[in-house]
């Protein structure tokens, strides 16, 4: 998969230099000019063959990223190239201004190798690219399917990803983002063999935007936790605490949400023997807990699961997500904290659940409950998650919960302290 660099024609080098010039005249001030707020920068280590990896809201995304990546990186980045499809490369306008600040054309072709082949011959030649994964322009801050197109460059030669996401508060009338005040969040390089060695190419699309989509501002909740994240008992049925759960579950769970999921929902929200938690950020519902009494859960699952027992002094966990922008920040502690105060609020101390095991969910809650867990049973394929591996939990909380409380927050400690010795021994391999 190694490549030589190929040499550079004068006309490719006068590209460079003129590219130099106008990136460091026009696009370096953007950050100021905008008020872009940057978070992660010093997650950025250059070390090329280099792809910047990005959520696409708006034609302005490629400017703000590399005016938040700081002039020094954007020095090193240079010579760069920004592949764009064959109808738009060819408009008048774009097309005079292209080979300036370098802009190469892809054309579709239906074999990647064809399609690829000019992005391959870039980074061939020492450049570094930007990419944007779903290939497309995403509406009002959502996030799309991404293509094979990184998959297969991750598959072909030996490059380091930079993954970026914008997050902009303000759209046009299109739902497209306004660039005034957006905020460009930059993750911890990847190495493309440690993700080959981990996934197969069927599963790498999905894993490259993830690295973009699991993106928040993590250093900055480390650092204020308790001002960012909050959490919501609904304590009556209203039309948005449905839809809001809904759309949860949704971007959680793609593949998973049962057809008759707003039905049972709102029935679900209507019980007042049900708990219904939100994880909130900034005003906005970005996370959910779901409990409802055991002997009812083990009613509806009795034909998935035989060997649950019925008992009325405990609550089963329904359902548990939050989306994926705000994992790993600590919010599944937060909601975990309230389900066992509301439930000890009920005189109930003991929980069950069917967990997934991919992604450690199930480890995480076994090292947070620890002794307390009770039975632990292994399920080969679970029918509601497509035939996923799941365990089966029970638990009983025998600590107080300020007891509860000082474990959550010397758990949330310990991950930080990990995640800093983790960037600073990646920064030092890389360089």
């Amino acid at each position: 998969m190694r490549h030589t660099l190929q040499k550079k024609s004068l006309r490719d080098r006068a590209i460079d230099v003129a590219q130099v010039v106008a990136y460091a005249i026009f696009i370096w001030p953007l950050r100021y000019i905008f008020r872009i707020q940057v978070e992660g920068l010093d997650r950025v280590v250059v070390t090329k063959p280099y792809i910047v990896i990005s959520n696409h809201q708006s034609m302005w995304d490629a400017a703000l990223v590399l005016s938040a990546i700081g002039m020094r990186n954007l020095l090193r980045l240079c010579p760069m190239r920004f592949p764009i499809n064959h109808p738009l490369f060819h408009w008048p306008v774009i097309r005079t201004i292209a080979r300036i600040i370098g802009l190469y054309e892809i054309k579709p072709k239906g074999d990647l190798d064809k399609s690829l082949e000019s992005t391959f011959e870039q980074i061939d030649n020492g450049s570094s690219l930007f990419f944007f994964p779903e290939a497309r322009m995403v509406r009002n801050g959502g996030l799309g399917q991404p293509k094979k197109g990184a998959a297969w460059i991750v598959t072909h030669r030996e490059v380091f990803l930079q993954p970026a996401r914008i997050f902009s508060d303000r759209h046009d009338s299109h739902g497209l983002g306004k660039p005034w005040r957006a905020r460009v969040v930059f993750g911890d390089t990847v190495d493309a063999r440690v993700l080959r060695e981990q996934f197969s190419f069927e599963q790498l699309p999905m894993e490259i935007m993830r690295t973009i989509t699991g993106l928040n501002d993590a250093k900055l909740i480390a650092k204020r936790w308790r001002k960012v994240f909050s959490v919501q008992v609904v304590d009556a049925f209203q039309e948005e605490y449905l839809r809001d759960l809904l759309s949860i579950e949704a971007q959680s769970f793609a593949d998973h949400l049962y057809p008759d999921a707003e039905q049972y929902y709102r029935e679900f929200l209507m019980n007042p023997e049900n708990m219904v938690i939100f994880l909130t950020y900034g005003g906005e519902r970005v996370g959910q807990m779901l409990l409802r009494p055991h002997e009812s859960a083990c009613e509806d699952l009795k034909e998935d699961d035989q060997l649950m027992k019925p008992d009325k002094d405990r609550y089963y966990v329904e359902s548990l997500a939050i989306l994926p922008a705000y994992r790993g920040s600590f919010g599944f502690l937060d909601l975990v904290y309230k389900a066992v105060e509301q439930a000890e609020r009920r005189g109930i101390r003991k929980f069950s659940m069917h967990i997934r095991k991919t992604r450690g969910l199930s480890g995480a809650f076994q090292q947070l409950f620890g002794k307390d867990i009770t039975l632990i049973r292994h399920i080969d394929s679970w029918k509601w998650m497509n035939d996923e591996p799941y365990d089966y939990i029970e638990a009983t909380q025998t600590r107080s919960l300020a007891s509860l409380r000082r474990l959550i927050l010397m758990g949330k400690c310990l991950q930080i302290l990990k995640k800093a010795l983790r960037m600073r021994r990646r920064k030092r391999r890389l360089r």
